[in-house]
């Protein structure tokens, strides 16, 4: 068998054994995930597609580490503005759409198969950051499907604020130290009783690197030490 042949046979093989971890996280759903966007993955957009296009599992829009610690610093200040400002380009207060994105966009219909996504490049924070969000959620009596670490965004902001994949290229070390310390933090929190009363999963969306299919096995592999379940 050629070199190459071997190479993606080998990944073909990996990917099966992580499609049969996944099934073993068995509160995730089968069927359609709708991936997350920014102004776009929010809560009305995720119920029409459970609705009328059979989605089982959906991300929410990226949520920044630092924007959730703020929002759980002092949420009561928060909860009193039912609507965000949006200016005439569209943009508005990054802490303020985080707040109503995890305190008022929810509902129990939509959280059970909900996995919220964070970004970041600090694990203390992203630690932190993720006991935040599972306060936050089990306030409401129901907590998400899952965490998932932003490792795949290629825009501007990624780069500038040394996150998502510029974190893996420039950084790959730290990457897996936040995934370690994030499910750190799943596994100790102390869960109390809620409707779904599940331990949310851990997951990481990456690219796949252009070193070729041999780095990309390594790198998986390395992200599953880390403690994803996806």
């Amino acid at each position: 068998m050629a070199p190459a042949t071997t190479s993606i046979h080998n990944f073909c093989r990996l990917l099966k054994r992580i499609s049969k971890m996944q099934q073993k996280q068995n509160h995730l759903p089968k069927g359609i995930y709708l991936a997350p966007m920014v102004r776009g993955s929010e809560l009305a957009f995720r119920m029409l597609t459970r609705r009328w296009g059979n989605a089982s599992l959906c991300y929410s829009p990226m949520l920044r580490d630092h924007d959730v610690l703020s929002v759980a610093a002092s949420p009561s200040q928060f909860l009193s503005k039912e609507e965000l400002t949006i200016d005439g380009a569209g943009r508005t207060d990054s802490v303020e759409e985080t707040a109503y994105l995890i305190l008022r966009d929810v509902h129990p219909a939509d959280t059970r198969n909900l996995v919220v996504q964070i970004c970041g490049s600090c694990p203390e924070k992203l630690a932190q950051a993720t006991t935040a969000l599972l306060d936050a959620y089990s306030r409401t009596g129901m907590l998400p499907a899952g965490i998932d670490l932003n490792l795949g965004c290629p825009q501007e902001c990624a780069q500038r604020e040394g996150f998502g994949a510029f974190l893996v290229e420039n950084n790959a070390s730290a990457a897996f130290s936040c995934l370690s310390s994030m499910r750190n933090a799943i596994d100790t929190y102390p869960y109390r009783k809620t409707s779904n009363s599940i331990i949310p999963s851990l997951s990481a969306k990456i690219r796949l690197l252009d070193s070729g299919i041999d780095d990309n096995i390594a790198f998986v592999r390395r992200l599953r030490s880390a403690g994803v379940d996806y």
